[in-house]
């Protein structure tokens, strides 16, 4: 039981981590604070998953999600959570990965999410 809600509590703080994490990627409001926010990320992600956004740009599309779920604690949730980040960078490699990321959420989660398909449509628009 101990194992169970230590676990949790890792999960949980991940998810934390990546909202803060987004949240200051979407506070950036010049070119300035947005590449600050980027290599924030990196420093965050290096420090609490051990890799960071060029690690991710490294892995090929078809790799990302068993990469990312090695790590029991990327849940659905988290990996949505990821997946806004890559998308609000905007690299059309991110864009990909963010796409297939989002994809990968429809298909684990029972729920329909309309803001996750805008996501979807948002991105798909951006490819073409």
């Amino acid at each position: 039981m101990a194992k169970e809600d230590f676990l949790s509590k890792q999960i949980a703080q991940l998810g934390f981590v990546l909202k803060r994490m987004f949240e200051k990627l979407i506070g950036s409001t010049s070119d300035a604070d947005f590449s600050t926010a980027v290599s924030q990320i990196n420093v965050a992600l290096k420090k609490e998953l051990g890799f960071d956004l060029d690690t991710i740009e490294g892995i090929p599309k078809d790799e990302l999600v068993s990469f990312l779920i090695q790590n029991q604690c990327f849940t659905p949730e988290n990996i949505e959570i990821f997946a806004d980040i890559l998308a609000h960078i905007g690299k059309s490699d991110f864009n990909e990965k963010a796409l297939l990321l989002y994809e990968y959420v429809n298909a684990k989660t029972a729920t329909f999410s309309m803001e996750r398909n805008l996501k979807i449509q948002n991105i798909k628009k951006r490819l073409l």
